[in-house]
């Protein structure tokens, strides 16, 4: 009869399943920046742009930035805050910009340094047309709305004229310091244009004659320079403001 066969050692083992892929994990979603991130980020912007002045504002993920800027560096101050809200993921940036053409670079270059962006409420100068209306006509009163710092024992308001004119007085500042003080400069005469008002509060007195002064943008944003470095350097203190306004002829 024939032999058996021998059983073979190792038995084939079934081929097992292929696994099924799996999802690939989402992707994580990028942490939101600290407040104070956003704000060194959005300073930075704005701070590269020479002939500006703003001023920012928010919390929560939401930011707006005011401010005026000249014309020719308008285009770049958008770019610039536009870019820093791109590299902000989950944080909104607006902004509120109005431009001159007129001699006013000088004069922002003396004061910016003494308004942060972010500056705390209780430090700021706040100044704002009364009312709100900027767009005013020849014979009106130009008046604006001022809340100075409770540490500001002086107010100096320099009213810079499109031609090149500059009008400083100082009122007294009273009990008023750290509350609203509204103070009416004069009437809206000629030349007409868009003129800008500077605010300066500090805690020494500016040099200044019994009054008020007549100069101009050529010379005098370096003597104010001088002036407001003086008083920091002596451990004074400085806040500054700017608005915009526009006048024009009587119809």
């Amino acid at each position: 009869p024939p032999a058996p066969q021998a059983t073979p050692t190792h038995q084939p083992q079934p081929t097992p399943p292929a696994t099924a892929p799996q999802p690939a994990a989402p992707p994580r979603k990028p942490s939101s920046p600290s407040p104070a991130a956003i704000q060194a980020k959005l300073d930075s912007a704005v701070g590269a742009i020479s002939c500006a002045m703003t001023r920012g504002y928010g919390a929560n993920g939401q930011y707006r930035i005011d401010g005026i800027v000249s014309s020719a560096d308008r285009a770049s101050l958008t770019a610039a805050i536009g870019s820093a809200r791109s590299a902000l993921p989950g944080v909104a940036v607006t902004s509120d910009l109005r431009d001159f053409t007129g001699p006013y670079c000088g004069v922002i270059s003396a004061i910016r340094g003494y308004a942060p962006l972010f500056a705390p409420a209780a430090s700021r100068l706040g100044m704002e047309m009364a009312g709100g209306v900027s767009d005013l006509v020849e014979g009106d009163k130009i008046t604006v709305d001022l809340t100075p710092p409770a540490w500001a024992t002086n107010i100096e308001i320099d009213y810079v004229s499109s031609n090149g004119q500059i009008y400083r007085i100082q009122p007294k500042i009273g009990n008023s310091a750290g509350a609203m003080l509204q103070e009416t400069l004069g009437s809206v005469g000629a030349p007409f244009g868009r003129d800008m008002i500077v605010a300066i509060a500090t805690s020494a007195s500016i040099p200044l004659r019994k009054g008020g002064e007549l100069t101009g943008t050529k010379a005098w944003p370096t003597t104010l320079k001088a002036d407001l470095s003086r008083i920091k350097t002596d451990g004074g203190r400085v806040a500054t403001a700017a608005v915009l306004l526009d006048t024009t002829l009587k119809q």
